[in-house]
């Protein structure tokens, strides 16, 4: 499920934490799947923090759409490389990080 960086104050309750939220000094203020609530919120702004990671639902087209893209741009690029099996490898990480990322925001 991608993930999107929120402004504390455009966190709504009921929204799931993507990631361990650590604070200033290193501590983790709230665990990855953690749910925000009020008082979560409250926390979270008398320790200074300013934006959260959520996640976020997308609608399945719009996934589809994003991979043709990927794949399209991905071809143009490695175009000329077709033949090289280390390029292929680059070619297919690249692939599964954008893949991974459809949605996110940083």
């Amino acid at each position: 499920m991608p993930t999107q960086w929120k402004s504390l104050s455009e966190a709504r309750t009921g929204e799931q934490l993507a990631e361990d939220l650590v604070g200033p000094g290193g501590d983790v203020l709230l665990k990855q799947g953690a749910e925000l609530g009020e008082r979560a919120i409250a926390m979270l702004a008398q320790r200074g923090i300013d934006r959260v990671p959520v996640h976020v639902d997308l609608d399945p087209e719009v996934i589809e759409r994003e991979a043709r893209r990927i794949e399209a741009v991905l071809e143009q690029r490695f175009r000329h490389c077709a033949q090289d099996p280390v390029m292929q490898q680059v070619r297919e990480i690249t692939r599964d990080v954008l893949l991974a990322n459809v949605g996110c925001e940083q």
